[in-house]
């Protein structure tokens, strides 16, 4: 939920998914929200950097 606040409050209309060994793709609010919707506990997690 805060990468999307971020995206907001900064504008931003697509994040990078970031893996270990680079990236991986752009994900948009949407993508964001379906996320959390989803979420699990205890399931896999990734990090969100803003660009």
């Amino acid at each position: 939920m805060a990468a999307l606040q971020e995206m907001y409050r900064r504008g931003v209309h697509h994040l990078a998914m970031i893996a270990r060994d680079g990236v991986l793709g752009l994900a948009s609010a949407s993508d964001l929200l379906f996320g959390i919707a989803t979420e699990r506990p205890g399931g896999p997690t990734c990090r969100v950097v803003a660009c």
